[in-house]
C-alpha cells in the first residue's frame, strides 16, 4: 500500500467514524480542492514531488467517490457522476504529467460547481425533513384522523457538465 493509500484510508476512516455521509461528501470534496490548490502552489513555485503527491491524494479521492456512487440509483444520474468522475480523474492524471495551472483551475472550478450543488440539495433535503417531522409532529398533536400526509416536494439541481446536464432531484 502506497502512503497515499494509506493516507486516503485513514481521512475515509476518521470522517466515517466522525461525521453523517453528507458531511463526508462535502469533507472529500473540500480535501480534493485543497489538494489541487496545493499542487497548483508546488507548480508555480517548481516543486514537482508537491505537485505529485497532492495530486495524487485528489485522484485517489476521485476514484473513491467514482467507486461508491450507488448503482441503484436512477441510471442517467449514476452514468452522469461516474462520467463527471472519470472526467475528472483523466485531467488529473494529464496534470501528473504536464504542469498546467490552468487546468487546475478549471477542475477546481468544477468540483467547486458539484460540490455546491450537493450542498444545496443536502441543505434543501435537510431543510425538507424538518418541515415534514414538524408537519408529522403538528398532526399527531391534532390526532386529527381525515387528514393525510403529503410527502415532502421534491427539488431539482442541475449539475453541468462536458456532456448533457444531469439533474439530481431530492
Amino acid at each position: 500500500m502506497t502512503p497515499q493509500d494509506t493516507y486516503a484510508k485513514q481521512a475515509y476512516t476518521k470522517a466515517r467514524e466522525t461525521n453523517t455521509l453528507t458531511e463526508q461528501l462535502l469533507m472529500i470534496y473540500d480535501r480534493i480542492i485543497n489538494s489541487i490548490e496545493q499542487a497548483k502552489q508546488g507548480m508555480l513555485n517548481g516543486q514537482h514531488e508537491m505537485v505529485y503527491n497532492n495530486l495524487q491524494k485528489a485522484d485517489s479521492a476521485i476514484v473513491g467517490l467514482m467507486e461508491a456512487v450507488d448503482k441503484d440509483v436512477d441510471e442517467k444520474m449514476f452514468d452522469a457522476l461516474v462520467s463527471f468522475y472519470r472526467d475528472i480523474d483523466m485531467q488529473l492524471l494529464r496534470l501528473m504529467s504536464k504542469d498546467d495551472t490552468k487546468l487546475c483551475e478549471d477542475i477546481i472550478d468544477s468540483l467547486q460547481i458539484m460540490r455546491n450543488a450537493w450542498a444545496k440539495a443536502i441543505q434543501e433535503q435537510e431543510n425538507t425533513q424538518e418541515d415534514s417531522d414538524t408537519n408529522t409532529n403538528t398532526l399527531e398533536e391534532t390526532n386529527s384522523e381525515d387528514s393525510a400526509e403529503t410527502p415532502p416536494p421534491s427539488h431539482e439541481y442541475t449539475i453541468p457538465s462536458d456532456g448533457d446536464d444531469f439533474t439530481i432531484t431530492v
